[in-house]
């Protein structure tokens, strides 16, 4: 009679053993899908990080771009009116100081010298 105590002891023993395994095993597939998707999701953060980051910089590019382009015109708007926007040749020069010699020496009925210019 000892024996049929002990068969119904085994069987759940080894039912608890085969129990054990079954939850270690679901515990391991349970940790790879979990490990998978972890990495699938840091796998996706990188990537939003590098788009993210390939947008910032196209910004700052056309933000520079713009900056650059104001105080361009900005420059040209402040430029000194003593600035020269344009080189005289000699030649207007010339004819330049000798007009303004007859005008300050009162020589206003002076011939006018032909415009070659």
């Amino acid at each position: 009679m000892g024996d049929q105590r002990e068969a119904p002891e085994r069987i759940l023993e080894q039912q608890i053993l085969q129990l054990k395994k079954q939850h270690q095993i679901q515990h391991q597939i349970l940790l790879q899908r979990f490990q998978q998707q972890q990495q699938h999701l840091a796998e996706q953060h990188e990537q939003q990080l590098r788009q993210h980051l390939k947008e910032f910089w196209e910004q700052q590019k056309k933000l520079q771009e713009e900056i650059r382009h104001r105080e361009h015109l900005e420059a040209l708007r402040k430029k000194e009116k003593h600035e020269e926007s344009a080189v005289a040749s000699n030649e207007v020069k010339q004819k330049l100081q000798t007009f303004l010699r007859q005008r300050a020496s009162g020589c206003s009925k002076a011939q006018p010298q032909e415009n070659s210019w």
